[in-house]
């Protein structure tokens, strides 16, 4: 038995292993029953030799120093295979095969969708299109973080009033800065992106002016390339006027790398304040018929976030217009078709209109409108509130792409028309889900039956999670989703029954959507099979990919004070567990309060384990984060999945 024992124990390490090399979460293989227990995936592999001069070594695991093995986030080597070339496409989803195995869940929420890391250059095969969707969205459907206040305001009792800055917040913005000049560059990334979200300590949603400097010196004496890049990124989502400059400098240079170029194209999408040279050099560079195909992408796509009307005619032409019969390259018409969607605006909208599923061929252009088409139906983005005629031809301009040849464009468009709350479109949805064969298709739409809002999609969904043969195990996920965005309480018996089955607890790929749908329905009766997973994860190592879902959804049922914190802070305090302390950290940072704070002060100086000051840069972000959305949903909401090295790039930054 001593045999059996030792085999045991090195699954179990070798699952830790892979589980603490990303920040994110991602499921595994479609095909595998949910009741079974995941086999540990094999390791990646260790990166290729680097070809940057001075780049810091690779720190080893701290469960097992002789293993080379790849640390959280690690950024692409500048040798990572190129992104799809000029003209080619991907093929349909539905037909194609899985180039790699998706790995376990690792720090944050399910899934980690950065496959790529695993050697492939698309996510179709490698985890569910519902799944890239929701967590590059699930922030605006969700509602857990409360704002820290690090100022407080003193009255004298005599009419005068002081305002004192609370210590913490100054120690946290010097931790950041000592990590930015770190010479580990995992490190430096982190503290660059953290120090651009960090909030100024007297006026919540303005940036930090430390921070702003801090970073701009790093910026100017930074050698390492990608890190240097993520500064620049940073600065960018501080949003502040005062760093156009350095921003502008390094888009305008062409002898700078098209990755640095990228990186600085996107970071001005972030500086909302009107600037007319910083609009005009994006224009110029979308227009430039010669310029890189990304940096064009990434232009394009920061004309969306600024809003820039005036734009729309370009980006239109981008989209839609060839010129000796020759059309833009497929990236940037898809990215321009997404700037559009952004602005939601009546013109805008025509130009997306004219792409039609019997003239636009390319597949990835295709989804891109209809992802465009879906955001322009969002209450909160649509100008013409008072016209529902326009919401009708939403609708009309949505409905061919049903039918369209390719399984992918099918569920992306009941994806869209889910999101025009049209009065239709549940059984619309509905009946084309009865229709499809395809399983991409269907676990969008079963995720689009819940973001119609409608009260008829609740039986439906319910009957999916209580199925017991299904094509794909996880569209229960999906549905669990989609009964949490309805707020169907009666799905909770159901949600409840199926965590407190014995063979039900090691399974970590569908268990982190049952636990947030039940946060999201925010009913008693599911805190006490909540309680009793979250007691079991110190005993039990396996169970630790659920850590933040658990922590999330406790908190959305008021559990927050008594038990969540609590738990966190001695968690993040004992130094036996590493990778427990590490979800404990990062859990924290989205969960924590001014008076947790100091738990990260302490983390950042245990100079014995690289991996918890990894988790604690990027946690300090999360607390001190001035937006309500996570900034790089900017960027990355509601993406296509077309390969690209910016891309893969910012990918590797790590998020909730």
């Amino acid at each position: 038995m001593r045999w059996v024992k030792y085999l045991s124990g090195s699954l179990l390490l070798l699952l830790c292993l892979f589980t603490f090399s990303a920040d994110t979460n991602i499921a595994v293989d479609g095909a595998c029953p949910s009741t079974r227990p995941p086999q540990p995936p094999t390791p990646p592999e260790p990166p290729r030799p680097p070809s940057e001069p001075n780049r810091p070594s690779t720190p080893p695991t701290p469960q097992q120093p002789s293993t080379p093995s790849r640390p959280p986030n690690q950024p692409p080597s500048p040798d990572t295979p190129q992104p799809i070339g000029p003209g080619q496409s991907r093929g349909p989803a539905s037909s194609a095969q899985p180039s790699a195995s998706r790995p376990a869940p690792g720090i944050g929420l399910q899934p980690l969708l950065q496959s790529m890391r695993m050697g492939t250059l698309s996510l179709a095969g490698v985890v569910e299109p519902w799944e890239v969707w929701w967590s590059n969205n699930r922030d605006r459907y969700l509602n857990f973080r409360e704002p820290v206040e690090w100022s407080n305001v003193i009255d004298d009792g005599r009419g005068s009033k002081s305002v004192a800055i609370f210590p913490i917040y100054n120690e946290l913005i010097k931790t950041l800065a000592d990590g930015v000049s770190d010479k580990n560059y995992f490190i430096a990334f982190r503290s660059a992106i953290s120090l651009g979200k960090v909030q100024d300590s007297l006026s919540p949603g303005s940036a930090s002016l430390e921070a702003i400097e801090i970073l701009k010196k790093a910026h100017e004496t930074e050698k390492q390339d990608f890190v240097r890049n993520n500064m620049l990124l940073g600065l960018g989502i501080t949003s502040d006027a005062s760093v156009v400059t350095v921003i502008a400098d390094a888009l305008r240079k062409k002898e700078n790398s098209p990755l640095r170029r990228s990186y600085a194209a996107l970071a001005a999408g972030f500086i909302q304040a009107s600037n007319s040279d910083l609009i005009k050099t994006l224009k110029g560079i979308l227009s430039d018929k010669s310029d890189n195909y990304e940096v064009k992408s990434c232009a394009a796509l920061s004309l969306g976030n600024l809003n820039d009307l005036s734009a729309i005619p370009l980006l239109g032409k981008a989209l839609n217009q060839s010129e000796g019969g020759k059309k833009e390259h497929l990236m940037v018409r898809a990215y321009a078709a997404l700037a559009l969607g952004r602005m939601a605006a009546k013109e805008a909208l025509d130009e997306l209109k004219k792409v039609t599923p019997p003239s636009e061929k390319e597949t990835d252009v295709r989804i891109a409108v209809l992802m465009s088409l879906g955001m322009a139906g969002r209450t909160e983005l649509r100008r013409d509130r008072e016209h529902p005629q326009e919401q009708n031809e939403l609708k009309d301009a949505i409905l061919p792409f049903l039918a369209d040849k390719y399984s992918l464009v099918r569920g992306y468009a009941a994806l869209a028309l889910a999101q025009t709350k049209d009065p239709e479109s549940y059984k619309i949805i509905s009946e084309a889900m009865h229709k499809e064969k395809a399983v991409d298709a269907e676990g969008l739409m079963i995720l689009a039956l819940g973001l119609t809002g409608d009260e008829k999609a609740k039986p439906d969904l319910r009957m999916i999670l209580e199925a017991k043969k299904l094509r794909s195990s996880y569209h229960k996920g999906a549905a669990a989703i989609g009964l949490g965005l309805l707020k169907d309480t009666e799905a909770v018996p159901i949600l409840v029954n199926i965590l407190s089955e014995e063979k039900q607890q090691n399974d970590i790929l569908l268990n982190p959507y049952f636990i947030l749908s039940l946060g999201m329905l925010k009913d008693s009766r599911a805190v006490e099979v909540l309680q009793k997973i979250w007691d079991k994860l110190p005993e039990k190592p396996n169970i630790y990919p659920c850590h933040t879902n658990l922590a999330i959804a406790l908190t959305m049922m008021g559990r927050k004070k008594d038990v969540v914190i609590p738990a966190l802070a001695k968690q993040a305090t004992q130094t036996k567990d590493n990778l427990l302390r590490s979800y404990a950290l990062h859990s924290l940072g989205l969960l924590g309060d001014r008076e947790s704070a100091k738990l990260f002060l302490d983390a950042a100086a245990d100079k014995d384990n690289t991996y918890v000051i990894y988790t604690t840069m990027s946690a300090i972000g999360f607390l001190m984060d001035r937006n309500r959305l996570n900034p790089l949903h900017k960027v990355t909401g509601n993406l296509v999945d077309v390969s690209t090295q910016i891309m893969d790039h910012i990918g590797g930054i790590p998020v909730w």
